[in-house]
């Protein structure tokens, strides 16, 4: 995914008036198909998938040996012992290969799809204009189908990454620029990682490279109920910490370029957790009305809503 398209303030206001394409081919897309493949996907996300029907997605997490999270992955059931999984980190592709109880089975399916999403009020009506077939239907959330897409066949998720309407279509990769093209010609504006960054802020979402980039477990990142039984000791714990959302006006942030928001967050290595009376900056970006910036971070657990500083100085108000 491109930064941006030209202008990513322009992207992020078409994504919430209309729509906005985005191209996420980055994505580790993954088959898993054995007789013990729930139960394996099941112990290594800590929530139970046994129930889950075919067409059916679940969100889940991905912690390291000591319980602090590494990943979140969306688990898309495709038939009574097959599941596959998609993830942004591109070492969960040999994480879910040494599962016990796939028995070799997991197959990396990356290179032969990709991935785009439209998002925005008018993505759906976008869909339509797209569908071959004029019968189809966006699924419910948080499941998919099959359909067949200006010629491409194709599976359509509801998901929703910038916490607007939208769908995610998975293509052959050999489709991915026609498809991509016929999308923008319908009404979707090409839109990069700079206006999906500011579109997931404003919605109050986590990134993992960037909030679980500090030593974080499920239940400090507010997430718990999407890891209720992983079995790892992060995992049993209260939370230390407290994932926030936080603001500041531009001007308190002298150059609020991508490289200087950048520079605010945290990196390994920093002092983690937070000292009372401080914010760790996770991530930052201009907000997509462009007077403020954006900023998710961690606070001391009940620690109260108040302006703090991080460790530039900068003062975050909490949440705004």
């Amino acid at each position: 995914m491109p930064e941006s398209f030209g202008d990513p303030a322009a992207e992020a206001r078409a994504c919430l008036s209309a729509a906005a394409l985005f191209d996420y081919s980055f994505l580790v897309r993954l088959r898993a198909a054995a007789p013990g493949a729930a139960e394996a996907l099941s112990r290594a996300c800590g929530r139970d998938l046994s129930a889950m029907a075919v067409g059916a997605i679940r969100y889940a997490l991905a912690t390291d040996a000591d319980g602090y999270l590494r990943s979140d992955l969306t688990i898309w059931r495709t038939g009574p012992g097959s599941f596959e999984v998609m993830s942004g980190r591109g070492e969960d592709a040999g994480d879910c290969a040494r599962l016990p109880g796939l028995g070799g089975s997991c197959a990396d399916l990356s290179d032969d799809t990709a991935v785009l999403a439209v998002q925005g009020p008018a993505s759906l009506s976008l869909l339509r204009l797209a569908c071959d077939d004029p019968a189809f239907a966006a699924p419910a959330r948080f499941r998919f189908a099959d359909a067949s897409i200006l010629g491409a066949p194709c599976r359509v998720a509801r998901l929703g990454f910038t916490g607007l309407e939208g769908v995610e279509i998975v293509c052959p990769a050999e489709a991915a620029q026609s498809l991509w093209d016929g999308l923008a010609e319908r009404g979707g504006r090409p839109a990069g990682f700079q206006a999906a960054d500011r579109l997931r802020l404003a919605a109050g979402l986590a990134l993992f490279s960037k909030e679980f980039a500090p030593p974080v477990s499920a239940a400090d990142a507010g997430l718990a109920r999407f890891r209720p039984a992983g079995g790892k000791s992060q995992d049993r714990r209260p939370a230390r910490v407290r994932r926030v959302s936080a603001v500041a006006r531009v001007e308190a942030v002298a150059d609020p370029s991508p490289d200087r928001l950048a520079a605010l967050a945290y990196r390994r290595g920093d002092p983690f957790p937070p000292e009372p009376g401080t914010i760790v900056v996770t991530s930052a970006n201009v907000a997509p009305a462009g007077n403020t910036v954006l900023a998710m971070g961690y606070l001391a657990a009940g620690a109260p809503d108040a302006a703090y500083p991080d460790c530039h100085g900068t003062s975050w108000t909490v949440g705004a």
